[in-house]
């Protein structure tokens, strides 16, 4: 029920569910399931058809590093970021 409700939160039509998708995240403790959560939160901000203000891109972006725990996870949000930061306009937040 909880994979199921993280899958589709994952793949939600817009951004308004992206901070439930966080949030429920923080509160996982199975480790599968928070795996699933994390990559279902980590396919909302890379979908292509995703269309939204760089600013707000970053911000998500920074939600998903405070929640990557593990070391895959730290890696696949690092390498995704790194990406992401080649093709925004405003690098602020971008490592140098």
């Amino acid at each position: 029920e909880q994979l199921a409700a993280a899958v589709t939160l994952g793949t939600w039509a817009d951004d308004s569910m992206f901070e439930a998708l966080m949030e429920h995240l923080e509160k996982v403790e199975d480790e599968q399931l928070r795996a699933r959560t994390f990559d279902a939160a980590f396919r909302f901000l890379t979908l292509p058809d995703r269309k939204r203000e760089a600013d707000v891109s970053e911000d998500y972006w920074k939600l998903l590093a405070r929640a990557a725990k593990t070391q895959d996870e730290q890696n696949q949000h690092e390498n995704e970021w790194k990406a992401w930061c080649k093709t925004a306009k405003n690098k602020s937040g971008c490592p140098a």
